[in-house]
Parts: structure tokens; sequence; C-alpha cells
């Protein structure tokens, strides 16, 4: 299985590991619905696929991005999709300010 690392962008946003291993179950069953967005051969979205995918020791299904702003993209993709509590919701809006969260 390729090894990918996270974008930086992807990690302005927290990384749930809850219900991975139900996740990974149900990968492992069904197969991986949704394709894991790669940019720069680093994982931009889909972090928790990947990781069930892992766990699941099933080959990710991946699909090379390119975007002209991956801040915005990633909080486009996921900033209203999430249950944020409003201090996740706080962090990420200063780590997309600050343009990396490091």
């Amino acid at each position: 299985m390729k090894e990918y690392e996270f974008h930086e962008a992807a990690n302005i946003f927290p990384l749930d590991e809850e219900h991975l291993d139900e996740l990974a179950s149900d990968i492992r069953q069904h197969g991986q619905q949704v394709a894991i967005e790669i940019m720069d051969n680093q994982i931009l979205d889909g972090r928790r696929r990947y990781l069930a995918c892992k766990k699941a020791k099933v080959n990710p299904r991946v699909i090379e991005v390119s975007v002209d702003d991956p801040v915005a993209y990633v909080r486009s993709l996921n900033l209203y999709r999430r249950h944020l509590s409003a201090s996740q919701l706080a962090t990420v809006a200063a780590r997309a300010e600050a343009g990396m969260p490091w």
C-alpha cells in the first residue's frame, strides 16, 4: 500500500478518528465509496478514509486534484458538512487565516 502524508491544508480541520474501526469494517465489507483526493502526492481530502483503508488493509482509491487555493478548497469541502463545536470552528478559522496551521 502506498503511503501518503497529509497536505498542510487538510490539517486545518481536526482529524476525527472516532468510529474509525467501524469505517474500516464498512470499507472492508462494501469497498471505499468516495475517492481520496491527492494534491502534490499528499492527501488534501479523505484523511479518515485513508486511515480506515490502512486499518482494513485495502488499497485506497485516490484521485489527483489540482486547485489554486488548497485552504479555500478544504474549507469549502468540510466547513458545512462537519458538526464542529464553536471552539473547533474558531481553530479552523485561525489556522486558515494564518495560511498554515503550524
